[in-house]
Order: structure tokens, then sequence, then C-alpha cells
């Protein structure tokens, strides 16, 4: 009993985080977008076990494009974005790319605070890919409040 009403407590703050960032970006306040990047990490943590670090902070936090946060040694690193659309997607994924991130993370997850776009003009297939580094597109979405597209390696 103690557990569902966990369960249910964690999905009505959510619910209430998402409602709250999207009415402040709305007005084009992005402090709590800011802020959702360090109060991810326990939650990840707890949720996976990854020991994430906010690299907006590191000191050589230039050398990271397109990353918020990671884990080098799970070789995890998270886009954290309240922008749900599709060109937002492509950008940060350009930017692993451009910058080898790759080469560090096998795995990258964008996760949108806000709730996902009804319909998107292209599909998870035209996205881009890194052929010459075999990093691609694992094709795997999932949704609810909140919506995290994960990249992996094969």
């Amino acid at each position: 009993m103690r557990l569902e009403h966990s369960r249910n407590r964690i999905i009505e703050l959510m619910a209430r985080f998402v409602a709250q960032i999207e009415s402040a970006t709305s007005m084009g306040k992005t402090d709590l977008n800011k802020a959702a990047e360090t109060i991810l990490i326990p939650l990840l943590k707890e949720m996976y076990g990854w020991s994430l670090e906010n690299i907006n902070y590191a000191e050589d936090n230039n050398q990271y494009p397109g990353i918020d946060l990671a884990d080098e040694v799970a070789g995890i690193c998270v886009q954290v974005t309240a922008t749900p659309d599709l060109k937002k997607v492509k950008h940060t994924l350009e930017q692993f790319t451009k910058y080898n991130q790759y080469s560090k993370y096998h795995r990258l997850i964008i996760y949108i605070l806000k709730k996902k776009q009804d319909s998107y003009s292209e599909s998870a297939n035209e996205l881009p890919r890194c052929k010459q580094t075999g990093y691609q597109n694992q094709k795997r979405v999932s949704c609810s409040s909140r919506c995290s597209l994960r990249y992996s390696l094969p």
C-alpha cells in the first residue's frame, strides 16, 4: 500500500512539474528548465543507478555541446530540454556527432520536460545518423507526462 502511495505521489508531482515548466516557458522564463537539470540527477540515480553530474558547471563545460548531464563510467549522457520539436532533437544529435561525443558516451538520452507533440512532420527513421561511427538511432521512444528519446550503439 505504501509503494502504491509513493508511485501515485511521484506521478502527481511530475505532472505538476510538467505543468509548471509549460507555463514558465510560455512566458519566456527558463529558470525552471535549468533547475530541472540538477533536479533530475537524484531522480535518475534512484531509477537507473546512474551517477550523473551536471556538466554545465564543469570547468571545461565548453567541451560538451548538446549535453547537460553525464555519467562517464556508465557511458551515458543526457540532454534536458523543454523543446519537444524534432528540430531540437536533430540539433542535439548534430552537436553530439559533430563533437564526437559518441567516443565517450555510448548512450544519449534526450529528456524532454514538456509533453510530447501530438505528431511530427518526420519519422524517427529520418533522424540524423552517424554512419561513419556506427552510432544509430535505437528507435525506442517512451512517453508519459515527459518524453525521453534514447539513442544507443547497436
